[in-house]
């Protein structure tokens, strides 16, 4: 049987006729997307052809931005396999609910089933349109991270444990198979009508070298997510960071950080230094003394009485403080600028690290408290100084690609938040700032490969960063992730926006004080 005629049999059974009208794909809007690490999401009740059309579109797009087109057929296929299989079992649901059965019964299941395919089909309008007014949707996602596309097709219908068993069931035939054609001789499931896609999508990704692990199915108390992660070219990722180190190599009179200030952190490592050492290097630094008890009687310290003795401000913040504000002092003032953009990047850093602070502080975890705000402020260096540079960064990145011959869709990646990560990481190192910074600058935007002693630091500085742009109408909710929001207990688009808004005026006030 030819491939386009088993694929056409399969999806035509659940779609709806082609519309009228066609969605056009915003191709500006996903390489946005792509940047900044975010999902994209598609939610529809029906699935109807044009929209099965634009998911795989929309897929198509991101494959191209990421310089991974060989692998778009292959993709669209298991996408769309995976969605028609979620709006079916929405359908089953209607469909069970009406006929008086229970799914989750395994006799009532076994009985719906005998006669769920040719009735449902026999009136499937009817079942398509009240799936819609009673809510039950299909949802896919796509987010591009550093090291791998995340698709994930979602439906709010728990799965059952015997359509769990069946879908297991035909993951291990396929195992057996060494190709399409043998699959084709053996598998014809006529009862769900989707064990055959199901083999065919997964001979898919083995044809493409990838693991059976690369999709996982996650059954939650209130919806099924089927998962795919699919490595991006990993030449090419090895490439990228080469390229954000050769970048931070080439940065013409790289900044260091003061002398007065590295002085000063030698001092803190020492430890036989005397406290008082400490203070009287401090005291020598009249801005840093400033910056200092500005700190201390600030509102994050929440002190009644004003602090203006120097040795008792340091006894205040303790030495972890005091070395994370000179990691702050000194980047502000080797990278403080007057240029409109590099002010506004400064001023975006700042309003992260408050934030990044304020929901520390929500966990009461004492360590992230201590780290949050430092990590927050600095967390967009990379971008600080490309955009320092530029547009001599920009010839040196087009002599180092000609050098090496590297790809053009890697210089787009640098020029991306994920590139500025990694020449911020490469600068945070040369600076010999903590570990704790260097990762959170390195992973902001990839939490899933953070190494995981820093998870909590990093996603507090990522949730910072997506809240504000939130409150900034830059981000919808729908976009962040879940397991954020889970670990901040945020359960409603409401209680972000009532905490984005509780700490911009927080913050605003401390800026006016």
């Amino acid at each position: 049987m030819h491939f386009a005629r088993v694929v056409k049999s399969i999806h035509s059974v659940y779609s709806l006729p082609m519309c009228d009208t066609q969605i056009v794909v915003d191709t500006e809007k996903i390489r946005k997307a792509i940047e900044l690490q975010l999902p994209i999401a598609i939610t529809t009740y029906t699935l109807p052809r044009d929209m099965d059309i634009y998911i795989g579109q929309v897929a198509k797009t991101i494959l191209d931005l990421i310089g991974q087109p060989h692998v778009k057929d292959y993709l669209t296929y298991c996408i769309s396999e995976l969605t028609t299989n979620a709006k079916k079992a929405n359908t089953k649901r209607i469909y069970f609910r009406e006929k008086g059965l229970d799914i989750f019964d395994p006799q009532d299941y076994k009985r719906g089933m005998k006669s769920f395919k040719e009735e449902s089909l026999e009136n499937i309008n009817h079942y398509l349109k009240l799936q819609q007014q009673e809510g039950l949707y299909v949802k896919v996602t796509m987010q591009v991270l550093s090291h791998a596309l995340v698709i994930e097709v979602i439906n709010n219908c728990k799965m059952t444990p015997m359509e769990f068993k069946r879908v297991f069931d035909k993951r291990v035939r396929a195992r057996r198979y060494s190709g399409l054609e043998e699959a084709l001789a053996h598998i014809l499931d006529n009862s769900e009508g989707a064990g055959l896609g199901l083999v065919i999508m997964m001979l898919m990704l083995k044809k493409l070298g990838l693991e059976e692990d690369v999709y996982r199915l996650v059954v939650e108390e209130d919806r099924t997510v089927s998962r795919m992660v699919v490595p991006r070219n990993i030449e090419i990722q090895t490439q990228t960071t080469k390229l954000a180190a050769s970048i931070a190599d080439r940065i013409d009179d790289i900044p260091q950080l003061p002398s007065k200030l590295l002085e000063i952190q030698r001092a803190i490592e020492n430890p036989d230094v005397q406290l008082s050492d400490i203070v009287a290097l401090i005291s020598q630094d009249v801005a840093l003394v400033t910056d200092l008890l500005k700190l201390v009687n600030s509102a994050r310290f929440g002190m009644n009485k004003r602090c203006l003795d120097i040795s008792e401000a340091v006894k205040r913040v303790g030495l972890r403080g005091l070395q994370n504000l000179l990691y702050s002092v000194g980047a502000g003032r080797v990278l403080q600028s007057t240029d409109d953009e590099r002010k506004q990047l400064w001023n975006q850093a700042y309003r992260t690290g408050y934030f990044a602070l304020g929901l520390a502080k929500a966990t009461g975890d004492q360590a992230l408290i201590a780290d949050s705000y430092i990590c927050g402020l600095l967390h967009n260096l990379g971008e600080v100084v490309f955009t320092s540079a530029y547009p001599e960064m920009l010839i040196k990145l087009t002599e180092i690609q000609a050098e090496r011959n590297i790809p053009p869709h890697v210089l787009d990646t640098i020029m991306s938040d994920v590139g500025h990560a990694e020449i911020g990481a490469a600068l945070a190192q040369r600076w010999n700032l903590p570990e704790p910074v260097i990762n959170t600058i390195r992973f902001h935007h990839n939490l899933p490969h953070a190494p995981e002693e820093y998870k909590p630091l990093i996603s507090t500085v990522a949730f910072a960063n997506m809240t504000i742009r939130f409150l900034d109408g830059e981000t919808p909710y729908e976009q962040i992730p879940r397991s954020l929001l889970s670990f901040f207990r945020i359960q409603s688009e409401q209680q972000l926006r009532t905490t984005a808004q509780t700490l911009q005026s927080s913050f605003e006030a401390e800026q006016t004080a």
